[in-house]
């Protein structure tokens, strides 16, 4: 079972992953494509922790979707975009889904790839939950 918390730091992983993956120099044409789609619209490490303090209250029959993260880090250099809708966020989200599933099977990538790639799918909410989040965020 996923707690709240892990659910958050898989969102912030993820983020941080798609970063690492954009500057990569062993990804083919098609998912670096993928990559720079996703991130036009992921959420940032502060984003996310903002979902996270707003999803303290109880918001399903199992509690909350997201919980902030004691031990978080202070978030990378933030990402290079305008400012996007929640329905962007959410779309970005459900695209990173399939992508990180798609990407747990890639060839080309590093040892240390695919383990991020792992540890992110671990707690990545999926797809019903991330119209869940999206609905909270708005």
């Amino acid at each position: 079972m996923t707690m709240p918390q892990e659910r958050t730091r898989a969102l912030r992983y993820g983020g941080e992953l798609l970063i690492e993956l954009d500057a990569a120099n062993n990804l083919n044409a098609s998912l670096r494509s993928e990559v720079k789609t996703i991130l036009e619209s992921y959420p940032t490490a502060d984003e996310i922790e903002k979902w996270a303090l707003d999803c303290v209250e109880p918001a399903a029959i199992f509690g909350p979707m997201l919980a902030p993260e004691s031990d978080r880090k202070p978030a990378p250099a933030s990402l290079n975009r305008g400012s996007t809708a929640p329905r962007d966020h959410t779309q970005a989200l459900q695209q990173a889904h399939i992508f990180f599933r798609k990407l747990a099977h890639a060839e080309n990538l590093t040892a240390d790839q695919h383990r991020s790639t792992e540890v992110v799918l671990r707690h990545f909410p999926a797809g019903y939950e991330i119209a869940q989040l999206a609905r909270l965020a708005s």
